[in-house]
């Protein structure tokens, strides 16, 4: 086995742990990040505040002085956003961006000038498949990470003459803390409360629906099927074409449609019975 030397920013809980655990499971040597210093189970977690240039810079270097390298690094660590966009103090709005796109750049920057000198390596940046529409009250969310879609298909191109590749994993809903920790403005308008309420309590209730985070984290450790492009799975749901999305991303395809039609239901257009009726379509279909 190829062992690579890991970092995983966010590692120490929901979508970052699982994939910490789960390459390590597989003998890569593998740091994650975390506020705070500390171990997980077979790794280290660094402490890294994504906000802090120096903070980056100082744990990137202490991987590559205990190892010589870093062969892949997973931005995957990220701050959730809700609240009507009129709500949205800029102060909050800046901060989902400083964490969501500009926290990534600041990693990009520390590890680009090692793997370009290599001649080798691997940025997954971690996206949402929200960054492919605008979610209601989920503006900034939606627009942190499409933002990321659109940094990372830029440096794609510019670092692939130095043989150092870039993608994105446009994950769907997944059971970890996000939710908690979401930025929130100070104050929900009476303009918005009646359906800003309704649309958390769809979103937050998951129906059942929210995925075991080492679903993503199995995912990352087979390169072969990362760089999926969710705007084709978006695409293919807007025209009906439920076939072509199993064919396509057979991983993540229940998770992915689910989850579009959720977004229906928040924006009034599904019933509950007609999501209910959708969701029994999807069952159908992939049972073929």
């Amino acid at each position: 086995m190829d062992r690579k030397i890991i970092l995983i920013t966010g590692g120490s809980s929901g979508l970052g742990a699982a994939m910490c655990a789960r390459l390590v499971k597989a003998g890569h040597t593998v740091y994650g990040t975390s506020r705070k210093e500390g171990t997980g189970e077979g790794f280290t977690l660094l402490p890294m505040d994504l906000r802090d240039e120096a903070s980056v810079i100082k744990s990137v270097d202490r991987v590559i002085a205990e190892h010589g390298r870093i062969d892949v690094v997973v931005n995957n660590a990220g701050v959730g956003v809700q609240g009507a966009v009129e709500d949205i103090e800029p102060a909050i709005a800046a901060q989902a961006f400083d964490v969501n796109v500009i926290g990534a750049l600041r990693v990009c920057r520390a590890v680009l000038p090692h793997m370009r000198e290599r001649k080798s390596g691997l940025i997954i940046n971690v996206s949402s498949i929200a960054a492919n529409f605008g979610l209601p009250y989920r503006a900034f969310y939606s627009a942190s990470k499409a933002a990321l879609d659109r940094m990372t298909e830029t440096l794609r191109i510019e670092v692939a003459p130095f043989n150092v590749k870039v993608v994105t994993v446009q994950p769907g809903e997944f059971k970890t803390p996000i939710a908690a920790s979401r930025l929130r403005p100070t104050l929900i308008g009476e303009a918005y409360k009646q359906r800003y309420d309704r649309a958390i309590n769809i979103l937050d209730g998951g129906l059942g629906f929210s995925r075991d985070p080492d679903d993503l984290a199995r995912l990352i450790g087979f390169p072969g099927k990362l760089g999926m492009d969710g705007s084709k799975v978006w695409d293919a749901y807007q025209q009906g074409k439920l076939n072509e999305i199993r064919d396509y991303c057979e991983t993540d395809v229940v998770n992915t449609w689910l989850v579009f039609a959720r977004f229906q239901l928040m924006r009034g257009v599904f019933t509950r019975a007609q999501y209910a009726k959708e969701c029994e379509l999807v069952r159908s279909t992939l049972a073929k």
